[in-house]
């Protein structure tokens, strides 16, 4: 491991049944200052959410600027009530969202990316489709 790379658990005690939430927001540098409450000389720290919460998470550095400005990204994790009762296994992921302006402007089109594991393939709008 190097001082870029590494492996970082999260070490949660919990049943592999129980579904969990990853949720990672992405901060300008002051702004990530700005919500870091805690810090540490490893990865982990306390953060404030855009909810008001605290929540241990990690704090992630990352090779992008915009407006002069190193970016950051705050990982944190969370249980939650089972979405798919009747399989054991289902993955989703949603992120990649436009700017919030956008995001929250209903008068015009959005966009962001979505993954959904499995899917029902008689169901699926994708699986009509001809390529």
């Amino acid at each position: 491991m190097t001082s870029k790379r590494g492996l970082v658990e999260f070490g949660l005690d919990c049943d592999p049944s129980q579904s969990l939430k990853f949720i990672g927001l992405y901060y300008s540098e002051s702004e990530f200052a700005s919500r870091s409450i805690f810090k540490s000389k490893t990865p982990w720290m306390m953060a404030v959410k855009p909810d008001g919460r605290n929540v241990m998470s990690l704090g992630l550095a990352t090779n992008y600027f915009h407006n002069g400005e190193r970016r950051y990204l705050i990982l944190s994790v969370e249980r939650v009530p089972q979405i798919i009762k009747s399989q054991d296994v289902f993955i989703s992921f949603m992120g990649g969202f436009d700017p919030g302006e956008i995001m929250l402007n209903h008068s015009v089109s959005a966009s962001f990316l979505m993954f959904i594991y499995p899917i029902d393939a008689e169901k699926s709008a994708l699986a009509k489709i001809d390529l």
